[in-house]
């Protein structure tokens, strides 16, 4: 019994259809075979207990010159007609209404809708004969079809030779009406990497891109887009897989003796019949290298120098000893034995 009853509540639920707040917004959707609720706020100026009837209308086609009646309910709330003889009989068995007058709201619902009904509609507050037309143009709701969306061109799959780190773009583009909110996902741990909401209520081609980084091996993102509260999600996933060209062995001994990575030293693949490149990195080595080198050969030659000029300062200094040497004994007197 509980099992029957629990199946009986689900399709209940299942079947209801779909409310939204209320106020509705003043342009509201629906996508085929929806099940649609329209909900007007009775103005608080309004005494209640003075209404007869709540009343929608909608534009007359295809002149739309007229608001012609759909359905009405009656001053206790509870769904009174709707208008066959309008419209064509659109509504015929498909719209009814109703009123919550402890909350004050008014529902209009329209049962498996169709583009056909895509129209402007508004409440009528019918007081004892008197009705208020101005208060129905006041509270019209535009109510669209929405056009599912469709993603039409996305970046494809792709297999990069490329440095760590290098910005890729990833882009899709989609059509939808209203336009479709899109979002960008890192996989698997579905990471949002970029959104865009916007509410464009034309039929438009929306090209979204995002920018990421190149890692190496396989890397996924998800390009989700939907435009309906209750539409179907569609969805997109890319791939990109990074990888790194292998360095030549005598390349890859001279990074070790730099205690450098093979990453870091090749940044680009060689063109085919053309000499590898240096990357940047071996190039500030060089540098290095060469003005350590300069450097050493300046200080040996101010060594040298120096070294130079001291030995001529030291020859100098001792042929001046010597001349002193020699002057000072031809200037000694002689003895008389040296003098006999």
């Amino acid at each position: 019994m509980l099992i029957a009853l629990a199946i009986i509540t689900a399709v209940l639920v299942n079947m209801s259809p779909t409310c939204s707040s209320c106020p509705s917004p003043a342009v509201t959707y629906a996508a085929e075979t929806d099940n649609v609720t329209l909900c007007w706020q009775i103005p608080a100026d309004i005494d209640i207990k003075r209404l007869t009837r709540f009343t929608v209308l909608a534009l007359k086609r295809p002149v739309q010159l007229v608001m012609e009646k759909v359905a009405s309910a009656g001053d206790s709330g509870k769904f009174f007609r709707t208008y066959d003889d309008y419209h064509d009989g659109l509504y015929s068995g498909r719209a009814t209404m109703d009123a919550d007058l402890s909350g004050r709201m008014v529902f209009f619902r329209i049962t498996n809708y169709s583009t056909a009904m895509e129209n402007v509609y508004c409440i009528l507050y019918e007081m004892f004969v008197l009705n208020d037309v101005l208060m129905c143009h006041s509270h019209a709701i535009f109510l669209r079809t929405v056009v599912p969306v469709q993603i039409q061109n996305c970046t494809p799959n792709l297999t990069l030779t490329a440095s760590q780190a290098q910005p890729v773009t990833l882009t899709c583009s989609v059509t939808g009406k209203p336009q479709p909110r899109v979002a960008w996902y890192s996989l698997p741990d579905m990471v949002l990497l970029k959104s865009s909401i916007t509410s464009h209520s034309a039929l438009v081609i929306t090209k979204s891109a995002v920018e990421i980084r190149v890692k190496r091996g396989l890397r996924q993102y998800l390009f989700e887009t939907v435009n309906h509260p209750n539409g179907k999600k569609r969805t997109r996933v890319l791939t990109v897989y990074g990888k790194y060209d292998e360095i030549p062995s005598t390349a890859a001994n001279n990074a070790t003796v730099a205690g450098m990575t093979s990453a870091t030293l090749l940044t680009t693949k060689p063109t085919q019949g053309q000499p590898e490149k240096l990357s940047a990195t071996n190039l500030r080595t060089g540098l290095i290298v060469v003005s350590a080198i300069f450097g050493l050969f300046l200080v040996g030659v101010v060594f040298l120098v120096l070294r130079y000029r001291r030995t001529q300062r030291n020859k100098s200094l001792g042929n001046k000893r010597v001349r002193r040497n020699d002057t000072e004994k031809s200037a000694t007197p002689l003895t008389s034995c040296e003098a006999t």
